[in-house]
């Protein structure tokens, strides 16, 4: 099943799902359930009848990003960020696609926010 597949499915255009992902769009719970939605008709359409489970769509890099942005909503940022390093260190090649895509800027804050994560954190490491 292809992007652009779910996207028509959605009743949304045939780019649409891949443009959320390389712009790595926070998606609003409406598109997500459409393109769910999108998923289960096709699934009917070749005489597939189960019903997907939300958990399929997730990967366990997706799950990890979801479990650290709840830690980052109720515990201090950089005891997350200590305890999840290698995590936030592996979004680097992550971080870099995006600004060479130019998705984001330098001086966005996302960015800003995690060189200043990253600062923090190799500063600590060199005491």
């Amino acid at each position: 099943m292809t992007h652009v597949q779910i996207s028509t499915e959605a009743g949304k255009m045939e780019n649409a799902l891949s443009k959320s992902f390389t712009q790595v769009e926070d998606m609003h719970m409406s598109s997500f359930l459409r393109y769910w939605y999108g998923i289960q008709q096709i699934l009917e359409q070749r005489g597939q009848e189960e019903q997907l489970d939300f958990s399929r769509l997730l990967d366990p890099e997706l799950l990890k990003m979801l479990e650290i942005s709840i830690q980052m909503s109720t515990f201090e940022v950089p005891d997350v960020a200590e305890r999840e390093i290698a995590f936030f260190q592996g979004l680097r090649a992550h971080v870099d696609g995006l600004l060479r895509r130019g998705s984001l800027s330098h001086d966005s804050e996302e960015v800003l926010a995690y060189e200043s994560l990253m600062s923090l954190y190799s500063s600590q490491e060199e005491e």
